[in-house]
Order: C-alpha cells, then structure tokens, then sequence
C-alpha cells in the first residue's frame, strides 16, 4: 500500500526559528524532513518555535509557517524540565490535537517531548516511527561537566530504557551508530540503521584532488571541546615544523573559538575563522578550495558533514567514534585516526600528500558512497520500511 494518501505528522524537540515569515533551524535532522514530502499527502512539523531576529548560524528548514504547528520554545532535555509548569499543558494539547488528525506519526524519540508524543500516539492508536539518536550517553558525558554532567548520564539512561520498552512491543525504530543498534536489536524485531543525508544529487562536484601546489585543511562544525579541534590545530604546527606548507580553514562557532584562536597564533600558524556559514554558495567555495577535511571528535552521532565532504571530493580524516563508522570504512573512503592525537593527524596527512593513487582512490570511493546516500534515497528507503512493518498487510 502506498503512502501516498497518508498524513504525518513529525514531533521534534530541535527547535525552530520564524525571520520575516521564514521558517530556520539549526538542525540538520529537522532540514531532511523536507525530503518525504514527494511520499506522503501531507506533512506538519510540530517542535518548540520562537521568534528570532538574528539567523546568522541557522538554516532555512523547508517548511512553510502552514506546515509548522509551534509548541512552546524550550532548548534540550534539562530546559523542557525547568519550564515544564510553564509549558507542560499547552504542549500536551497541540500534540494531541495534531496526533488525532494524522494518520502516521514520526518522533524524535531521545527526550520527554518524545515519550510524551509516543504515549498520546499510542492512546489514539496511531501508527508510529522513533528516531533514536546513537549513544547518548556517551555524547552528553563528553558535552558536560559536573553535577550537569551526572544528571544527563542519569536522563539518558532512562530514555535508553524507555526505548527498549517500546522496541519489545515491536514499535518500528529507525537507530543511529552500529554499536546501539546491535544492542537494540535484541530487543525486538523492528530496528533498523539509518542516518539522514542532507546531499542532493546537483550538490556532487566531480573535480581532481591536487595536493601538488597546496595542502589546504577544512574543519566544520561547533567549537567546543569535545570537537577536539585543539588537536587538529596542533597536528599544523608538527607539520609547519617538518616544512609543510598547511593552511587550516575552520568554519564554524561555539564556546571555543577564542582558545583556538590563541592556539593558532602561539603556534604561529595561519588558522582561518571563518565562523558559522549559512550561505550555501560560499560553503561551497570554501570546500572546493580545500584538500582535506578532518574531524578529531571525540564523540559524534552520524556528522552529516562527512557526506558534504565527499560530494565536494574531499579526503576524509576522521575519528571513529559514535556512527563515524556508518559512513565512513577505514582507508576505503576516508582514513581513521586516534582521539586526542596530535601526531596521529600529522601522520595521516603526510600519508595522503605521499600518496597520490590513495588519495584518487578515497575521493571516488567518497564520491560512490554519497550518490548511494542522496536525501532523496535516504527519505525513500525510510517510507519503504514504514510501508512494509505497518501497511503492507492491510
């Protein structure tokens, strides 16, 4: 049966932005949900939404004002308890009036808006889909610090929990990173991998990866500790020191900038800041410009970065952690490296300059890998497993 003459609705916590009548976020999972729109009759978007002048490190989201239903603003787990007297009622009203009139239901599942929007789906007997986003216990113990610390371990050993409630009762879930899926999968028969592309087909530029004149790096992404770019800056001044000629771009903001800005300049070294870009045609640039593109994180979900990456015909340098390796195989189409390592970065950019035929073969093993990866196939394989768990037999 196909879905076609389906409505869904899609509850996430991520927030959303409202500029001059346009609709921004800063989620890239709330960007690809644009992409189903082709399968299914209708779609609405219900998430926590504010009015907000300043747009500099948000994204259009796709959506129109009439596809949003706004919930009240709230930002993560720990605000959504803080605010709950404030917001809890009108929360609960707009998602049931909107899980009533749909006919399908898709939840980013990680937090309270989640279970909450799970339950009101399961009352009114509306088909669902989680999302469940990797290890959460390992992003948030990288992410804070202190009593914060423990009490988002504690939160996200409790969603972990409710997830497997609901994966034992057969409830289709679509799972980040290799790891929890395996660990998930014993839990029930509806658990399936899945990571959202945000590439489209016109977004893949075909081009040679030439390291002879310059050896030119490109991070992109938040500054905060655990991004580890601090080791990627490092690894430029081990190779400055061995007479490499390396400019590093980083693109991107967050609470380290300035530690890596003084980083930079005690290395003596030529850093590029080029802060958050939202203007697609000059990211594109900027990663047309470059060789490499290296991510030290030491905790990750899926980066949806790699896949812009390897449309541009990047080298990837990457850690694996988290679902890095849902995308990324070691030294088919990008290279693995250490955490917290300096010198293993250096090593592995000396390995690509020396190595021509090694760097040919990852751009195009990249350039295979993201056209099987398109936001378009993503969002079609997703239906297909919706329409064969839950409509296929009625």
């Amino acid at each position: 049966m196909s879905m076609s003459d389906k409505k869904v609705l899609i509850v996430g916590s991520d927030a959303v932005f409202i500029n001059n009548n346009q609709i921004y976020t800063q989620s890239p999972f709330l960007r690809f949900f644009k992409y189903f729109k082709p399968f299914f009759l209708d779609i609405k978007l219900v998430a926590p939404t504010r009015i907000e002048d300043d747009i500099t490190d948000k994204w259009a989201i796709g959506f129109s004002q009439n596809e949003i239903e706004k919930l009240p603003y709230f930002h993560g787990v720990i605000d959504f308890l803080v605010k709950s007297p404030v917001i809890l009622w009108k929360t609960v009203s707009t998602l049931k009036i909107e899980i009533k009139k749909h006919d399908f239901v898709m939840i980013l599942h990680d937090d309270f808006l989640g279970i909450i929007s799970s339950v009101l789906a399961n009352h009114y007997k509306k088909p669902r889909l989680l999302f469940i986003g990797g290890n959460q216990k390992e992003v948030v113990a990288n992410k804070y610090k202190g009593l914060k610390r423990k009490l988002a371990i504690t939160l996200a050993v409790f969603f972990e929990r409710v997830n497997k409630y609901y994966i034992k009762r057969g409830l289709l879930s679509l799972i980040t990173g290799s790891d929890i899926i395996a660990n998930y999968k014993k839990f029930g028969p509806n658990v399936y991998p899945y990571f959202t592309s945000l590439i489209e087909e016109k977004d893949i530029v075909e081009r040679e990866n030439d390291f002879s004149k310059q050896i030119k790096i490109i991070y992109a992404g938040f500054l905060n500790e655990n991004k580890g770019v601090n080791y990627l800056i490092e690894a430029g001044g081990i190779l400055e020191k061995q007479g490499f000629n390396i400019h590093i771009n980083i693109a991107g903001d967050g609470p380290d900038r300035e530690l890596l800005e003084d980083l930079s300049k005690k290395l003596n070294l030529g850093v590029v800041f080029h802060g958050f870009i939202t203007d697609k045609e000059k990211m594109n640039e900027l990663f047309l410009t470059n060789n490499i593109f290296v991510l030290p994180s030491l905790s990750e979900g899926i980066p949806k970065v790699l896949l812009e990456a390897m449309a541009y015909g990047l080298n990837i340098i990457t850690t694996n952690v988290g679902g890095i390796s849902d995308i990324v195989t070691n030294n088919q189409n990008g290279i693995f490296i250490e955490t917290k390592s300096s010198q293993d970065i250096a090593d592995k950019i000396i390995e690509l300059i020396s190595n021509q035929e090694k760097v040919k073969m990852l751009q195009q093993n990249g350039y295979r890998y993201v056209r099987n990866h398109t936001a378009d196939k993503q969002a079609k394989d997703i239906v297909g497993i919706i329409e064969r768990v839950y409509f296929t037999s009625k």
